[in-house]
């Protein structure tokens, strides 16, 4: 049977360095098979929306791969250590970066919306396409 999920049904939380919530659409949970991975990963994966309302740090997340789309707002520059910087200028824009990088984002003009999807690279791997 299917269900329509509305934003009610997704789990508000606070990001992991306390400066803005994520609202968490999917997440899956390790197996209980790699007990190594479940003490330093929180998810094997995890599909989410944030509001970045500032400009700040990204938290930390080692062993995951992420991917961020701008969904709105007119985007921001992503200062990632070890690369050149990521600019997201407009929605639909998507970047990929390691959980482990230094992650400072400079907002360009406001508040910006994000879809992220970030997997553990160690059990996961994610393809993200955009349908237009």
């Amino acid at each position: 049977m299917e269900k329509h999920l509305k934003q009610s049904d997704y789990k508000s939380m606070p990001w992991k360095n306390g400066l803005g919530t994520t609202l968490e659409l999917a997440v899956s949970a390790h197996d209980p098979s790699h007990v190594p991975a479940i003490k330093d990963s929180p998810f094997l994966w995890r599909i989410s929306i944030a509001s970045v309302s500032e400009d700040g740090a990204f938290s930390h997340f080692p062993n995951i791969d992420r991917n961020l789309t701008i969904l709105q707002g007119k985007g921001m520059v992503l200062e990632v250590s070890g690369q050149e910087d990521l600019r997201l200028d407009a929605p639909l824009q998507s970047v990929e970066f390691s959980g482990e990088a230094e992650v400072t984002a400079r907002l360009h003009d406001g508040p910006i919306t994000d879809f992220n999807v970030m997997v553990d690279r160690r059990f996961a791997h994610r393809e993200i396409s955009l349908l237009h």
